[in-house]
């Protein structure tokens, strides 16, 4: 029993929430048959094509997170930019998430215009 308290004392009540919410989610969906109702491959699943989009998947995460790193340690080089390691307030959380909000979904919007 003493794994299972280790293994919470490691985790904050967002780590959970957040895992709640996917797991709910999940059953639900899976319980309800709300999946496959809204399923969009005609011809059904397929395994190679899952295949075919993870390594896509990991191919382009792979390069955002190396381009991203390499420009942060770039930019933090040449002093265009600076980070505080200190916490973040909850009103500069809230105005990052809505900028990237805005700019992600208009970077989608116009991708697919």
């Amino acid at each position: 029993m003493q794994w299972v308290a280790s293994m919470v004392a490691g985790f904050n009540l967002l780590d959970w929430w957040i895992a709640a919410v996917i797991v709910t989610g999940l059953v639900a969906g899976l319980l309800t048959g709300f999946f496959k109702a809204r399923k969009i491959q005609p011809k059904g699943f397929r395994w190679s094509i899952l295949g075919h989009e993870l390594i896509w998947t990991i191919i382009n995460i792979s390069t955002a997170v190396f381009t991203l790193g390499a420009m942060r340690e770039l930019f933090l080089d040449r002093g265009l930019i600076i980070t505080n390691p200190g916490p973040a307030s909850l009103g500069v959380i809230a105005l990052e998430f809505a900028l990237y909000f805005f700019l992600f979904d208009t970077w989608f919007y116009w991708g697919h215009r």
